[in-house]
């Protein structure tokens, strides 16, 4: 009889041993694949942000697009992306320039990327009321030159670093 039971338990352990997880993984547990292997018989690797559809990989999130080298989606232009929010946005207090494809200041303002922001070119002010640069009093701004200009009948004083009034006489 007890050679019956030993037998028995030596052919259960056995069969049952393959039931057993085996902590080091096989190569063709469902676990052990990753999604490499998934994109190898599928033939597109769109990434987790992105799906294929018939010729090429379109982001799930429609606000941005998808860059073949990077294999990844991004933001249009130098636009960055706020996970808070899940949208795309322009840094500092720039806009979207949907014809040009970027991020724009208002006006002759320029992007210090220092600073993170808009500023207004050298020799101009911010007035913050309009939301606008404008050069000090008696002067225009030159937009050829990008400058600050003294208004016609005055002319540029360096000494006190502004336009005085031209003196006929």
């Amino acid at each position: 009889m007890l050679v019956k039971y030993l037998l028995f338990q030596l052919l259960l352990g056995t069969f049952s041993a393959n039931a057993i997880p085996n902590p080091a993984g096989d190569a063709s547990d469902a676990e052990a694949r990753d999604d490499n292997g998934l994109a190898a018989r599928n033939k597109h690797d769109c990434g987790h942000d992105a799906y294929w559809h018939k010729d090429k990989c379109y982001c799930n999130n429609k606000d941005l697009y998808y860059d073949w080298h990077e294999k990844r989606c991004k933001c249009p232009g130098d636009q960055q992306y706020d996970y808070h929010k899940n949208k795309c946005y322009c840094p500092g207090n720039q806009y979207y320039d949907s014809d040009k494809k970027e991020c724009k200041c208002p006006g002759d303002q320029y992007y210090d990327s220092h600073e993170s922001k808009c500023k207004c070119p050298p020799g101009q002010y911010y007035n913050w009321k309009d939301k606008n640069c404008y050069c000090p009093g008696n002067q225009y701004y030159e937009s050829h030159e990008k400058k600050c200009k003294c208004r016609n009948g005055w002319y540029w004083e360096s000494s006190k670093n502004q336009c005085k009034e031209k003196r006929h006489g």
